[in-house]
This record gives C-alpha cells, structure tokens and sequence, in this order.
C-alpha cells in the first residue's frame, strides 16, 4: 500500500496536479511512505501527522487538523 500511496503522489507531484500535501496515516504506514517520496513531493509537503483517523467521526478528525 506505501509503495502505491507514494507512486500516486509521486506522479501528481510531477504532473504538478497539487501544490501543497498534508499526509495523515497511521506512524507505521507514513514511516514506510516517506523515504518513498520523490524530492518533488517532500517539497510540497506542508505538514503530516501520525495518526489512525480510519472510520473517525469528522469532529475528531477536524479536531485532530486544528
């Protein structure tokens, strides 16, 4: 999944679909993804945060990005 994850934003960075990226997952799976990032994508990484947000109610999640 890291592998894949990181390839889509890969590609995106490259194809200058995004200017800024916020990752957020879980410490293990964002762990193996950031060596995985192109210099491309580390340079529109704004902020991540190490944290299992799956099934989440929204509240927590916007709680969580304040």
């Amino acid at each position: 999944f890291a592998k894949q994850l990181a390839k889509g934003l890969n590609d995106g960075a490259l194809k200058n679909k995004y200017a800024h990226l916020v990752l957020i997952a879980d410490a293990k799976t964002l762990g193996r993804v950031r060596p995985l990032l192109h210099k491309e994508t580390q340079q529109r990484l704004v902020g991540d945060l190490a944290k299992d947000l799956t099934n989440a109610p929204l509240e927590d999640i916007q709680r969580s990005l304040s």
